[in-house]
């Protein structure tokens, strides 16, 4: 696994063969299939495995005790995983993989989902839940392409301007969560959960 982190961090999901892996490990290039099936198979075991460290960090997170400082936390952690795992990131959300073809990593990522959702719900019992969450989470995670595309002015892994902006707009977050209304319309909650695909 650590081996197929290390070419998709390099060269990208396309680069990756047990063949390679093997090669880079030392082992004959049978020895993965004992472990792995399928190329997809250890993909998908790397990409479990990038969800199961962002999921640690946000748990690192959730020793903040207000919520709203617990989102924001939440956000600069998110940020700090793409930045330092920048290959493994972009390959646990591309479409290298289909979730519905790995419950183990279906499980993962939605772990981390129903974590967000907590605090969502946290902040704010009477707001469509799963609607919210994505928000926090489409928020966050467009900041952090942002960032990896290098569309922003600042783009150095520890700039401080990442955490300003990720705390300048979970703030934003925050005070209208905090705000909503019980009222406020939903979205169709069929299509408010993280995409099984």
């Amino acid at each position: 696994m650590t081996a197929a982190a290390e070419l998709v961090t390099c060269c990208g999901p396309a680069s990756v063969s047990l063949r390679e892996v093997a090669r880079i490990v030392g082992v004959s290039h049978n020895a993965p299939y004992r472990h792995f099936p399928t190329r997809q198979a250890l993909l998908a075991a790397v990409a479990a495995y990038g969800f199961e460290m962002l999921f640690q960090e946000m748990q690192a997170a959730a020793q903040i005790p207000d919520p709203a400082e617990h989102l924001q936390a939440i956000g600069r952690s998110y940020i700090a995983f793409a930045m330092r795992h920048r290959g493994v990131y972009q390959l646990m959300f591309s479409d290298e993989i289909q979730k519905s073809d790995h419950p183990e990593l279906r499980a993962v990522a939605e772990k981390g989902f129903d974590k967000l959702r907590q605090n969502v719900v946290d902040l704010n019992p009477h707001v469509h839940a799963d609607a919210a969450t994505i928000t926090v989470w489409g928020l966050v995670h467009g900041i952090a392409h942002l960032i990896l595309d290098n569309q922003l002015k600042h783009h150095e892994d520890d700039d401080p301007h990442h955490t300003q902006l990720v705390n300048f707009a979970t703030r934003i977050l925050t005070a209208g969560l905090i705000n909503m209304k019980p009222d406020a319309p939903a979205v169709e909650a069929g299509c408010m959960r993280m995409s099984a695909e």
